[in-house]
């Protein structure tokens, strides 16, 4: 992934097919050349703990872009007149898909999510997801993939609420019922919940 900065700061991905799909990173964010990204992962272990890994931009190779709707604007989405008289919304959100193969280590899929709200990375390094990954997208059409990608990252997104608020829940009831316990080993200090007496 290579990035040029534009005259307004911000940075931007100049290996995307067309305007509509291209990555803008904020200059305040990234003063110098983006030489990483930050990820976070997606997987069953990462629902409650986030886990970002810094992915170098020169190890990203580019896979494809999948985009829901067709837009006639650069950015946002609009309402679009069809030929015969109806209105509908036409998004601009949009995913890219990325090949990250590092020197050492596994091969991997990055995934930027583009929207209204942002962009945003991600990456799986689940056992065989790359290669299987891969053979999927060619065999299926780009509304499909953009189902898949939207309802993965979606389901994460749920799951890893859901596991908060579990926890959150757990502790606030241990607190209530002096179940909570502080340990301390060394200058590390854990709180532990204590199971209820039967």
């Amino acid at each position: 992934m290579e990035f040029t900065k534009k005259e307004n700061g911000m940075w931007l991905n100049g290996d995307a097919p067309d305007e509509r799909s291209r990555i803008y990173l904020s200059g305040r964010e990234y003063p110098t050349y983006p030489e990483t990204i930050e990820a976070k992962r997606i997987g069953h272990i990462c629902l409650v703990k986030d886990v970002e890994m810094a992915i170098p931009t020169q190890e990203l190779n580019y896979e494809g872009r999948y985009r829901c709707g067709e837009t006639p604007y650069e950015h946002g989405g609009g309402w679009v007149r069809e030929e015969d008289g109806k209105r509908r919304w036409a998004a601009c959100a949009f995913f890219l898909v990325y090949s990250h193969v590092p020197d050492i280590g596994s091969k991997t899929i990055v995934i930027v999510e583009n929207h209204g709200g942002g962009t945003f990375f991600y990456y799986v390094d689940q056992l065989d997801f790359h290669d299987n990954f891969l053979r999927t997208l060619e065999a299926i059409p780009e509304s499909a993939v953009w189902d898949i990608l939207h309802a993965m990252i979606g389901s994460w997104h749920e799951g890893r609420q859901y596991g908060r608020d579990r926890t959150s829940r757990e502790y606030a009831e241990a607190f209530v019922e002096g179940r909570l316990k502080k340990r301390k080993k060394g200058d590390v200090v854990r709180v532990e919940i204590k199971p209820r007496e039967s």
